[in-house]
C-alpha cells in the first residue's frame, strides 16, 4: 500500500459495537416508519395513487392498457375522457388525480444511431470521472 488516507478500514468499521449499536436502532425504524406510511394510507394520498380496492370498478374490469405505438396519444386520451366522466360529483375519482395531461409530440421518435452515440459518450465520460472508485 503506498500510504494512508487516515480512514478507518471497512472491517475496523463493521466490527465495532456502535456500528452495530446505531444501525440496529435506524434499520428498524426506518422499516416501522415505511409500514406505518404505506398502512395507514397516507402514501396513497401523498402520491395520488389509487388505494388497492379502487382500481377496479363495477364499470371496468379490465386493465387499461396502451396497445398501439403510434396511437398511444388517443388511446390515453380516451381512458382520461373515462375517468372523467366515471367520478361521481360528490367523490372525486383517485384514479384521476394520478393521470396526467398528455403532451404530445407530433413526430415518431426512435432510437437510433445518435442516440447510441450519445449514451456511449455519456457513458464514456462517466467511466473517466470516476475511473478513481472504479480502478483503485
Amino acid at each position: 500500500m503506498s500510504g494512508s488516507t487516515g480512514e478507518r478500514s471497512f472491517a475496523d468499521i463493521i466490527t465495532s459495537i456502535r456500528y452495530w449499536i446505531i444501525h440496529s436502532i435506524t434499520i428498524p425504524s426506518l422499516f416501522i416508519a415505511g409500514w406505518l406510511f404505506v398502512s395507514t394510507g397516507l402514501a396513497y394520498d401523498v402520491f395520488g395513487s389509487p388505494r388497492p380496492n379502487e382500481y377496479f370498478t363495477e364499470s371496468r374490469q379490465g386493465i387499461p392498457l396502451i396497445t398501439g405505438r403510434f396511437d398511444s396519444l388517443e388511446q390515453l386520451d380516451e381512458f382520461i375522457r373515462w375517468l372523467q366522466c366515471s367520478s361521481s360529483n360528490d367523490k372525486p375519482n383517485p384514479n384521476y388525480r394520478a393521470t396526467t395531461q398528455s403532451n404530445p409530440n407530433e413526430q415518431n421518435v426512435e432510437l437510433n444511431r445518435t442516440s447510441l452515440y450519445w449514451g456511449l459518450l455519456l457513458i464514456f465520460v462517466l467511466a473517466v470521472l470516476f475511473s478513481n472508485y472504479f480502478f483503485n
